[in-house]
């Protein structure tokens, strides 16, 4: 039974074709695989790619995760802290203000990220102001 749905595209190419650039070779396909979004390309065997990062530059940044904010809602709302290790500063104001509450959601987590209204002196998490902001403004 056929279900009318045709299989991607399988390209095997020659060494030749491959030593050339695999960019260039993936370009010269493109208008033969455009039909289906993806294609499938199995390079020839002797192709050893290196490796491609400097692994004596660190590229990424860690985040902390806290446990209880890793569900796909807290993510949305940029809950995930980007600090690292060294951000001891903020930390400490964090402990200043362990007793604030949140005025929206009256929640008192996530001190690091709570910002003070210029109007009403009131505490808000950055997630929930609205529109929600991804970092504290600058400023006072």
């Amino acid at each position: 039974m056929s279900s009318g749905i045709r299989d991607a595209p399988v390209f095997r190419p020659t060494e030749e074709e491959w030593a050339m650039d695999p960019l260039l070779y993936i370009q010269s396909i493109r208008p033969r695989c455009q039909g289906f979004g993806i294609c499938k390309i199995i390079p020839p065997e002797s192709w050893k790619p290196g490796f491609g990062m400097n692994a004596d530059k660190s590229l990424l940044s860690t985040r902390l995760q806290r446990i209880d904010r890793l569900g796909a809602h807290a993510r949305a709302q940029g809950s995930m802290s980007e600090e690292t290790e060294d951000s001891s500063s903020t930390k400490a104001d964090a402990k200043k203000r362990r007793w604030v509450r949140c005025k929206s959601c009256k929640a008192n987590n996530d001190q690091d990220k709570m910002v003070t209204c210029a109007e009403c002196a009131h505490y808000f998490h950055l997630y929930c102001v609205s529109p929600p902001l991804v970092k504290k403004p600058d400023g006072p």
